[in-house]
Parts: C-alpha cells; structure tokens; sequence
C-alpha cells in the first residue's frame, strides 16, 4: 500500500465514502521527503482538523510510522475544495 493509499484510506474512513477527497503528490526539495496536498470538502475542514489541531496532527504521525521504513518523510497539506490553491 503507498502513501497515497494510505492518505486516502484514513480520510475517508474519518469522512466517509461519499464525500469527495483528493491526494496528489507534489514536488519535494528533498529526496528523503515527499508531499502530498489533501482536498477536503470545506465542511469537513473542521472535522479533519480537529480540536487545536489533534486530528490533523494523529493523521500526520500516522501517515509518518508509514513511510519511515522506506527513509521518507512525509508532509500533509490541507486545502478546501473549491478554494485556490498557491
């Protein structure tokens, strides 16, 4: 299972099947590192962040514990669909 999956999976397990979630790999500076920009609905923005933070963050540890017997370190953006992306 790859990191996409991975990212994928815990999302929509949190969300649900019929909401709709995008991963996509971006560039990384560093080859012992990889991104991924994450599109969630904007009403679930609160649900994937959590309080202070927690979720958001017990998403990322996750996803880390995954990729870290390959050497990768992994980073997790958030964007909400429909908004433009930088």
């Amino acid at each position: 299972m790859t990191t996409s999956d991975v990212i994928q999976y815990i999302f929509t397990c949190l969300l649900g099947p019929k909401h709709k979630v995008t991963v996509e790999a971006q560039k990384s500076l560093e080859s012992s590192s990889q991104a991924f920009m994450v599109t969630v609905p904007k009403e679930d923005m609160a649900r994937i962040i959590g309080k202070n933070g927690s979720v958001i963050r017990a998403i990322r540890l996750l996803v880390n514990l995954h990729s870290k017997p390959q050497g990768n370190k992994t980073y997790i953006n958030l964007t909400e669909s429909g908004a433009i992306s930088p």
